[in-house]
């Protein structure tokens, strides 16, 4: 898996506390953060500028409608954005955890920029939640920021899960439960980032209907049909324009490496037995560690990208009345 730290001023802008990633980067700090001090050690703390494209040859003619998104610090161009478009400063962002759950509960335990500063990220441990979906199996409730400085996409605040002996990702969404607030970033977005509190106040429902459902996928058997009829489902086949089915190596290969993670593949396997929620695992471990991108940017199609919707998928599936 490619990480993707920014490295472009000569040092990983990341910061971190607890185990080292499996990247090796960054800076491993004693404790949980403050914001502020979040924003320095993940090397976090410069700002962006909004600047008038113009053409690069002789005549320098101004582009209409068009804008740079320019790094003060290393005068690097992160994107191009239209005219309704409003910057969000690093510290801004970051600060809507103070907002959210006050300053002195507001610890972040990672933070970082990826590319070039593109994309920054912060992510927040909440001190109450901690379960265990399956004896000995804790999953750990987070809180995380991320915003795009390159205008393809919004500041987003989301609850997300963690499950901390292979450090797979169980976000899902829940219906009936609101677990993200998505801030464009046009004129409105400094006041939209002040609804960060509005997602806490729903933390309880999200939270309660979460530990419901995976235990309920705990106490599920998932036998070989079952498995096979899931992973069939997930990965469906191709067909053709005749209605025949046409095998795919490709498809097949992924089916083989999530039944392989659930048979045993995966670290912490054991812990969730053969159970829906063990499957759901080894989806979320394929996912999170296996799957490799030309582009490098695995943490983004994990988070945000395809990644999310196959974890989405797979829920969906395995907490439907019947998986048929």
């Amino acid at each position: 898996m490619a990480h993707n730290i920014d490295i472009s001023t000569g040092k990983p802008a990341f910061a971190f506390t607890g185990p080292r990633p499996w990247h090796g980067l960054g800076i491993e700090v004693p404790g949980l953060m403050t914001t502020r001090e979040a924003l320095v050690a993940g090397g976090l703390d410069w700002t962006v500028s909004k600047r008038a494209l113009m053409t690069a040859d002789a005549d320098a003619l101004p582009v209409d409608s068009r804008f740079a998104i320019v790094r003060d610090d290393t005068k690097a161009v992160l994107g191009s954005v239209g005219s309704d478009y409003t910057t969000v400063q690093n510290a801004e962002a970051i600060s809507v955890f103070d907002e959210a759950l006050g300053p002195a509960n507001a610890r972040v335990e990672a933070v970082g920029a990826l590319g070039r500063g593109e994309r920054v990220f912060a992510l927040a441990r909440l001190h109450d939640g901690t379960f265990e979906p399956a004896p000995g199996d804790q999953v750990e409730p987070y809180f995380l920021m991320t915003t795009a400085h390159d205008g393809s996409g919004c500041v987003t605040l989301l609850f997300t899960t963690v499950r901390v002996v292979c450090q797979n990702t169980l976000t899902a969404a829940i219906r009936g439960a609101r677990r993200e607030i998505r801030v464009k970033h046009t004129q409105g977005v400094h006041e939209g980032l002040k609804l960060a509190p509005m997602i806490l106040a729903e933390s309880e429902t999200y939270w309660s209907r979460l530990r419901e459902t995976l235990a309920g996928m705990a106490s599920r058997q998932a036998d070989r049909e079952r498995v096979r009829r899931f992973l069939s489902k997930l990965f469906p086949d191709y067909v053709d324009e005749n209605g025949q089915v046409v095998p795919k190596a490709h498809v097949l290969k992924l089916r083989e490496t999530v039944e392989g993670l659930f048979d045993g593949g995966a670290i912490g396997a054991d812990l969730a037995g053969r159970s829906d929620y063990a499957l759901y695992n080894a989806v979320a471990d394929y996912i999170d560690h296996h799957k490799t991108l030309r582009s490098g940017r695995t943490w983004e199609w994990s988070v945000f990208g395809a990644g999310s919707v196959l974890r989405q998928r797979a829920f969906d599936l395995l907490t439907a009345p019947v998986l048929s």
